[in-house]
């Protein structure tokens, strides 16, 4: 009887391939198929079965017969030395099933997820300076004999009445110089790393591994 044998074959199913890609020959305990992991298997059915067929030639050898000369007893049908001869007991068709063999011991894939490791990408200040470049200053001054006159009325406390009027006021004037201030900030990122088990994992598009974030604002 004709037998069809089912087998693995190909590098999917090396010993060192189904160690690194989570491969597992025993389905994952309290998960579900197609949900928690997939499976692949294999199995076989008989689509067509197949026909013997016999063809029978039946031969006779020549019927030959001899006797003396002298008068010949008669005899019936019924006694006839030569017997009667068919195929019917020969079977001309028969069908064939072929037996299957199923060699292929179903395997595991868990569905995994990429998640973000333990230090997520925090921006952290290493470095934050301020260095005043110009500064800003304000000079008044005041020169001249006026000021180290006595005896014409001068005085620095202000008399009453009105300015113009009463009195003359002699004030100074200031000018200033505008300062600038250069700040230095550095800011670092830690590392973004991501874990994943072994196994298959789904298509994403633009999906976020480490949340967007900031130090805050510096002055």
């Amino acid at each position: 009887m004709p037998n069809v044998e089912i087998k693995t074959k190909g590098t999917f199913f090396t010993s060192a391939n189904l160690t690194a890609y989570g491969v597992v020959t025993t389905a994952p305990s309290g998960g579900t198929d197609g949900t928690t992991y997939l499976t692949i298997d294999a199995e076989g059915s008989v689509k067509t079965t197949g026909k013997a067929k016999a063809t029978v030639v039946l031969t006779r050898g020549a019927i030959t017969y001899s006797n003396d000369a002298g008068v010949i007893a008669a005899h019936s049908a019924a006694s006839s030395n030569l017997g009667a001869s068919d195929s019917s007991s020969i079977t001309p068709e028969v069908n064939i099933t072929p037996g299957i063999t199923d060699s292929f011991a179903p395997r595991y894939i868990p569905i995994v997820n990429v998640t973000a490791g333990t230090s997520v990408g925090a921006l952290t200040i290493t470095t934050h300076t301020n260095e005043v470049a110009t500064a800003p200053t304000v000079t008044v001054s005041s020169g001249g004999t006026f000021k180290t006159t006595s005896g014409y009325g001068v005085t620095t406390a202000k008399p009453s009445g009105t300015d113009g009027t009463n009195y003359l006021t002699i004030d100074g004037s200031a000018s200033k110089t505008s300062g600038t201030v250069t700040s230095t900030m550095k800011v670092s990122r830690a590392a973004v790393q991501y874990s994943n088990a072994a196994g298959v994992i789904a298509a994403h598009t633009n999906t976020q591994l480490v949340a967007a974030g900031d130090t805050g604002t510096q002055t």
